[in-house]
């Protein structure tokens, strides 16, 4: 349904690979080459070291992504604020403050929107579930910056710009579908109390939760 062609998962070896070498810098009319220059001169606003909660953005790579449990877009869409959200240090807690920011889950989504964020140069992206369509409620997924996500970030971009996407804000025309690997995350940051399960100023108005996968560790094209 999006032209990007179905590829078979890889372990990161050192870093995930979403995307084989014939897409770096090729099929995009340089819109690969491009897209890969910005993130290599995207400087974070904020430091790595003073992010909020940046333990927990980025953590490692596991060696083996076999214990992921399998989950859909709605199910993440209706899981709960954590219990913890609203005590005293929470906000800026380098641990896991619920269990689910402990497990690895993996689902398959359209993105409907890419973008490199300016304040901490992490990938984000806006999921929904299959054939929800550009309306339906979101999730974000998130590829930090840094040399364990460099190839996996790079790889990505260079497979938006093979089918004339990029990385940019506002909602494409068509989605892209993929499976993504990552850890549970309760962007609690963005958590108030107008609205306990959105947050404020999380993503798009489309963005239905604070929970998201952060960080990604695998991606791969067209649910494969």
């Amino acid at each position: 349904m999006n032209g990007l062609p179905p590829l078979a998962p890889r372990l990161p070896r050192p870093y995930p690979r979403p995307y084989p070498r014939p897409y770096n810098g090729g099929g995009g009319g340089g819109g690969g080459a491009v897209a890969r220059e910005r993130l290599g001169a995207c400087v974070p606003r904020t430091d790595e070291e003073a992010q909020n909660r940046t333990v927990m953005k980025h953590r490692p790579v596991p060696a083996s992504l076999a214990g992921a449990a399998r989950v859909t877009v709605t199910d993440v869409l209706g899981w709960a604020p954590p219990e913890t959200v609203g005590t005293p240090g929470v906000r800026n807690a380098d641990r896991p403050i619920d269990p689910r920011e402990t497990a690895l889950y993996v689902f398959t989504a359209d993105v409907w929107v890419a973008k490199l964020a300016e304040d901490d140069c992490d990938i984000h992206l806006e999921v929904a579930e299959p054939d929800a369509g550009s309306e339906a409620d979101r999730v974000i997924v998130e590829l930090p910056q840094g040399a364990a996500y460099e190839g996996m970030r790079g790889a990505l971009a260079d497979g938006l710009a093979a089918v004339g996407r990029g990385l940019q804000r506002g909602t494409m025309p068509q989605p892209v579908r993929v499976t993504v690997t990552g850890y549970g995350f309760y962007d609690v940051h963005h958590a108030c109390a107008r609205d306990r399960q959105r947050g404020c100023t999380h993503g798009s108005a489309r963005v239905g939760t604070l929970w998201e996968l952060h960080p990604v560790v695998a991606l791969t094209a067209d649910g494969e």
